[in-house]
């Protein structure tokens, strides 16, 4: 049995708060555009690395779905490349229909108040319709500004990972 060096527990606390950071910048771009802080291609844009940097650095973490994370990095990779904004507006498009679901789902079951919430600080069946609808038309307001970008892509600069 080999001994832990003290420097492979760094290593692992690193990528730990790396992960972490990840997923925080994730959950913060997704929130700013479902609740209409934040708009625009330019976000769509910044989601797409956020969710490419984070699944690359889960497929480096868990070696286990290595696969898994990793072709997930490379779709939001061509996304990014994409000369056309159409694959950005179906990926919009998706976002938008699963807080629709999550918003039919609501409607057809008995609301229990002991539940935990799907979206913090949103107790009530009510509350959380609202949030879920809200952040579907604001999903569809970004798929429109997807498709209705006319940037040349030789103009857009490159961008460096999160």
């Amino acid at each position: 049995m080999s001994a832990e060096l003290p420097g492979d527990q760094l290593g692992e606390k690193e990528a730990r708060s790396e992960v972490e950071r990840l997923q925080d910048a994730f959950y913060e771009i997704d929130e700013q555009i479902s609740t209409g802080e934040r708009r625009g291609v330019e976000t769509v844009n910044e989601y797409l690395r956020v969710q490419r940097d984070l699944n690359r650095e889960l497929a480096r973490t868990r070696p286990a779905d290595y696969l898994k994370y990793t072709r997930r990095a490379e779709q939001f990779e061509r996304l990014l490349g994409e000369p056309s904004y159409e694959g950005k507006a179906a990926l919009c498009s998706d976002e938008a229909e699963d807080h629709k679901a999550v918003v039919r789902k609501i409607t057809r079951e008995k609301f229990d108040p002991t539940q935990p919430e799907d979206v913090p600080g949103k107790s009530t069946r009510d509350d959380r319709i609202k949030y879920h609808r809200t952040a579907a038309a604001n999903w569809l307001r970004a798929e429109a500004d997807c498709l209705e970008d006319d940037t040349p892509l030789e103009t857009i600069p490159p961008q460096e990972p999160v």
